[in-house]
């Protein structure tokens, strides 16, 4: 291939024509069963059986009652989308006429104008099929065919000849088998955390793309540092993903790439494109930026989010000798939005015998705090819902994390996603979506994987946002721990998992993406090889001293930090709880008890929550009310995450260095007990309302370890200040005053991006000493800044054990409404919060039979003075209700104490 490059200041060549002409068949749609009884018209895409029945009245919805058993039987029939379309003979006179379907959901046949052109089984894959021969002037109907998921998943399982675990999930998921012989959302056929919906249906785009030359499909990028000029300057190499059609062809053109901030970055690059077999080609195109012109792109809390447009453009070198209505498709562009910075995963020797485990960004270490995202539907066409999505980040964002794992059972997520996640700088760890199964690793099969990895690599790569590859979730760690019973085939499984997961994935993403650390699992132990077998397999994937873990404790006091060790990285961990939102779903005739039960799918049930909840409070939690239940848990999710968590941070600098901590997780696909901070409904849970001090930029952390011993530790992510000099207050108070009885100060220099270990006290000794009764007594430290004498943070230490506190009582909280006003749809109320004595855990539930969403300023908050003000808004569509006092609920722990 023949290159020249051009550096010119002009964008004229930039700027002729439009780009190839993209048409979607996105409305009148119809959906029918096999044997017809079942009909419904004018269906717009994306969409699925379960949402197309739903909208049409036809049924309700798979999240409501008992339905995600009551409608499996839409899940068990076989459903055809047909649609009629026109064409003109102008439409077909064009080179490439290409039928894409950008996701199908998953085993289906297409026939266009009665013609078999494909089949599919890979929800993740983009489909093309050139149909120029096959379309016709007028009419045309093009008609897909979908198999029943679960069927088709029991047919590949019957036809092999020996079984890939696991072959069900367990039997309280209520779910289905074998769904880890499709390439198929993970999560659909259910989940611990969620209900099988095991859905079909177009869940992306259907586009006509009509083109005469080329057809630019993805741009990625390579940023390379360039210290040898007089100037430090960034090589970005700018990958081009071209199409022409699905067969090989040559073009000749011009390809120009520039970032439109700088008039002198354009690039011309002339050259003779020729394709491969599939009508596909990559060209690399050179630019050089100097550093002192860009502005870098930091995460969530460390800097600014700054992005440039870099704008690809195809011209094929006919675009002058046809006339100019006939120039858009002889030429195709992009434009994505790329960020300038720098990441690394350190892994080095420590002198405590294992490797570091952390991120470097732009050169800073810095500590990751986050949660785990799961797709935010379970069923696909509603997972890329934008609205859903921006309220989801921004909580993840003003909750100051800077990093969520988007979890392997799921889906490769929305353009949109990662857009918002560059934008509000949320690093992403990208699983690849392999999660908790063998899989097959037959030649077909690793096919269609490679190509899903080339395509969702390719598509997502050049976002800033995207900082770490992991080719699954858990597989490693259950093959060595003999989850699925593989250890009597062990060495073929083993094999199978170097096959699918190194020599394909693994390989693939390299392919596609210089830029990013690939981890073959999470968890895993990174590049320690030391302890691996011969086909790769750690001996222990869950070693703290190497890459990252999975922690989750159900037989120990998760309040306790004692009960927690320090990992390099902490990608997964926590407890559930249960949400608040039961009304919403639960049916005329359900009984609560039961529907909770049945959407209840841990293993152990909820026998996880109530042994937190008894082995730290005097109360018997199944004779509580579900209003008590639910607070209660919510509270003990929110005291155990917060306690990890804690112990996690405090730990960066440690012998272990601990330097991430993602908890398990961030929402939810359904009213469930589960895992999340985030209720379905968008509601937050306790622990939501606490993360934000949780992993606040300055934080104190006072920790109760081994024989009583407190440690006062203060954190700072700061990276451009200085050491500052700040003060620990600590003031000891009596259950039943607000006067402190006893005060001290501890001044120290605040190191930034580091923990700094203030005081250490042991307790029993320091109280007796202070002839103070420890069940009698609160201690609360204040981190004060002292430039400012601003309050940073706060931390209260319970010295007794809640079982055996006295002097607590009634706090008799009021609560006066001072602003009350709707504006736009959305009602803005300031509560007054006022006690009699001090109030532990204070949860204030808006509590409305129409309205149901809202946001507090802060919640399951604790109260040491008077008065407190808590700002509430709810969605009030029209403005249309008035909210009083009366629609506000208030629980305390005191009242279980």
């Amino acid at each position: 291939m023949r290159v020249i490059f051009l550096w010119l200041i002009s964008l004229n060549l930039l700027l002729h024509g439009t780009q190839a002409i993209s048409f979607p068949l996105r409305d009148g749609w119809t959906l029918t069963n096999e044997n017809k009884s079942i009909e419904v018209n004018d269906i717009s895409i994306p969409s699925g059986v379960y949402s197309d029945l739903e909208n049409s009245g036809e049924t309700e919805s798979v999240l409501f009652s008992f339905n995600d058993v009551n409608l499996r039987w839409i899940a068990l029939e076989n459903w055809t989308y047909n649609l009629e379309f026109n064409m003109t003979e102008i439409d077909l006179e064009h080179h490439f006429v290409i039928l894409t379907f950008n996701g199908i959901d998953t085993l289906a046949e297409i026939y266009l104008n009665g013609k078999l052109i494909g089949e599919t089984n890979n929800m993740f894959i983009r489909y093309r099929f050139d149909v120029k021969q096959i379309l016709i002037v007028g009419t045309n109907q093009l008609t897909v065919e979908f198999q029943s998921p679960v069927e088709g998943a029991k047919i590949i399982a019957d036809s092999l000849e020996n079984e890939i675990p696991p072959k069900c999930p367990p039997e309280m998921y209520h779910g289905e088998c074998h769904v880890n012989l499709l390439r198929k959302m993970q999560a659909s056929f259910a989940w611990d955390w969620g209900l099988a919906a095991p859905s079909m249906g177009l869940w992306k785009n259907v586009d006509l793309e009509f083109y005469d030359s080329i057809l630019i499909r993805d741009v990625t990028y390579q940023l390379i540092e360039m210290n040898d000029l007089n100037e430090d300057a960034w090589m970005l190499k700018v990958f081009v993903h071209l199409e022409t059609g699905t067969t090989a062809s040559e073009f000749i053109g011009i390809l120009a790439v520039d970032l439109t901030e700088f008039k002198e970055s354009l690039v011309l690059n002339f050259t003779n494109v020729i394709t491969d077999d599939n009508g596909e080609a990559t060209v690399e195109v050179d630019m050089t930026v100097l550093k002192s012109s860009v502005k870098l792109w930091w995460p969530n809390g460390y800097g600014k989010q700054e992005m440039y447009t870099l704008r690809v453009r195809w011209e094929d070198e006919r675009i002058n000798e046809v006339a100019y209505f006939e120039r858009n498709f002889l030429t195709s562009s992009k434009t994505v939005s790329i960020g300038f910075r720098t990441i690394e995963v350190v892994q080095e020797e420590m002198d405590n015998g294992g490797l570091s485990f952390y991120f470097k960004v732009n050169g800073i270490p810095i500590f990751m705090k986050g949660s785990n995202w799961i797709p935010s539907h379970i069923l696909p066409e509603k997972s890329y819902d934008q609205g859903r999505i921006k309220e989801l980040l921004s909580a993840a964002r003003d909750a100051n994390m800077n990093m969520l794992r988007v979890w392997g059972g799921g889906v490769y997520e929305s353009d949109y996603f990662y857009s918002l996640a560059d934008k509000y700088g949320i690093l992403l760890w990208q699983d690849f979506m392999f999660a908790c199964a063998m899989y097959p690793a037959d030649e077909d099969f690793l096919e269609s994987v490679r190509t899903e990895v080339k395509q969702n690599v390719r598509r997502i790569q050049y976002h800033p946002s995207i900082a770490i590859h992991a080719t699954n979730n858990e597989n490693e760690v259950a093959l060595r721990q003999d989850w699925y019973g593989t250890n009597s085939r062990f060495s073929e499984f083993a094999q199978d998992y170097r096959t699918l997961y190194v020599n394909t994935i693994t390989d693939e993403i390299k392919k596609h993406d210089l830029t990013r650390e690939v981890l073959t699992s999470s968890p895993s132990n990174g590049d320690y090889n030391a302890d691996r077998d011969k086909y790769g397999i750690s001996l222990d994937p869950q070693d703290p001293h190497f890459g990252d873990i999975h922690f989750y404790i159900y037989d120990h006091n998760g309040w306790l930090a004692k009960n927690y060790h320090q990992p390099r990285f902490a990608s997964e961990y926590g407890f559930q709880s249960f949400p608040s939102g039961w009304s919403e779903v639960i049916g005329k005739d359900d009984n609560l008890t039961e529907l909770i039960d049945h959407r209840q799918h841990h293993p152990l049930k909820s026998k996880p929550i109530s042994f937190l909840v008894e082995e730290n409070l005097l109360v018997k939690f199944d004779s509580l009310s579900w209003d008590d239940k639910i607070y209660l848990s919510q509270l003990s999710q929110a005291m155990a995450i917060k306690t990890e968590t804690e112990v996690y941070r405090a730990g960066r600098g440690s012998f272990m260095n601990t330097m991430g901590a993602l908890f398990w997780q961030l929402n939810d696909v359904w009213v469930a007990p589960s895992w999340s901070s985030i209720e379905f409904n968008g509601n937050f849970k306790i622990l939501h309302h606490w993360i934000k001090d949780i992993f606040a930029p300055q934080t104190l952390i006072t920790q109760l370890g081994l024989l009583n011993k407190l440690n006062v530790f203060a954190v700072s992510d700061e990276i451009n200040t200085d050491v500052k000099p700040m003060t620990v207050q600590m003031r000891i108070y009596k259950w039943n005053e607000f006067e402190s009885i006893l005060a001290e100060s501890h001044p120290f220099n605040m190191t930034p991006n580091a923990v700094t270990l203030v005081t250490e006290i042991d307790v029993e000794k320091y109280f007796t000493d202070k002839g103070l009764n420890i069940n009698e007594n609160f201690v609360l430290y204040k981190l004060i800044d002292d430039t400012d004498k601003r309050l940073v943070a706060s931390s209260p230490v319970f010295p007794g054990k809640f079982k055996t506190l006295k002097l607590i009582g009634d706090p008799k909280v009021k609560l006066q409404i001072t602003t009350n006003r709707c504006e736009n749809g959305e009602h803005r109320i300031s509560l007054d919060v006022k006690i009699e004595k001090p109030a532990l855990f204070i949860s204030v539930k808006f509590v409305h039979d129409v309205i149901k969403r809202y946001r507090m300023s802060k919640n399951g908050f604790m109260q040491f003075e008077p008065i407190q003000v808590l700002q509430v808004n709810i969605k009030n569509p029209n403005c249309e209700y008035k909210f009083g006092v009366e629609n506000f609920k208030v629980t305390t722990l005191n009242q279980f104490l």
